[in-house]
């Protein structure tokens, strides 16, 4: 019926097909969106659903959808000061920080390739990590790292960079304080949303 209504108006040539029928939606931007559907929550696009996001930062997604969409669970403002204790304490578990990315160049080829071009090849952290490894996995192979500090506060990723099985809190620890930023960038990026999670109230400021 609703079809029929709005073909009268639409211009010649333009036609709306019906996709699906679903409890909510949220929609975060063009093409990037969350679905439920019998208690189920579907993620389109890569804004909410990125690979190349850290595992923490997919859970905060995840509740805040979950929240917006009425499905329950942990709210993001919880979330978010449990994550925020735990890295300041030097508690969290280091594989929900970490990245896992699969090899496109072999390391050996990433090497050369950057002795060859060490002022105009970008680095790239799983690559820079590949490296160090023993036995050193080939290309299309997995490597997951985490962040270790830096000697300052400018040093890039791909220095930082360590392997997940050298991980040690005493010798070498996460850093938590790029990891808290990362946390500032997610609420910063989803404040818009954060409100309506709390009861109608503004978002904290500590959130923010």
């Amino acid at each position: 019926e609703l079809l029929a209504r709005v073909e009268g108006v639409l211009p010649k040539g333009i036609d709306l097909e019906f996709d699906g029928k679903y409890d909510a939606m949220f929609c975060y931007k063009a093409k990037n969106y969350a679905l439920l559907e019998d208690g189920e929550v579907t993620t389109r696009g890569s804004a909410l659903r990125s690979r190349g996001v850290e595992p923490y930062l997919r859970e905060l997604t995840e509740a805040l959808l979950n929240h917006l969409l009425g499905v329950g669970g942990p709210s993001p403002e919880e979330l978010l000061a449990e994550f925020r204790e735990g890295l300041r304490k030097g508690t969290f578990n280091v594989r929900r920080l970490a990245k896992t990315e699969f090899l496109s160049l072999s390391p050996e080829s990433y090497k050369h390739a950057v002795e060859i071009e060490s002022a105009t090849k970008p680095r790239r952290a799983a690559l820079e990590v590949a490296l160090k490894m023993s036995p050193m996995p080939r290309q299309g192979e997995s490597v997951t790292y985490y962040i270790a500090p830096g000697q300052k506060k400018t040093t890039p990723d791909w220095q930082k960079a360590r392997p997940i099985d050298t991980f040690d809190p005493a010798v070498a620890p996460y850093d938590a304080d790029y990891y808290l930023e990362k946390l500032d960038d997610w609420v910063e990026r989803y404040a818009a949303f954060l409100a309506p999670v709390a009861s109608g109230q503004p978002v904290q400021g500590e959130l923010l």
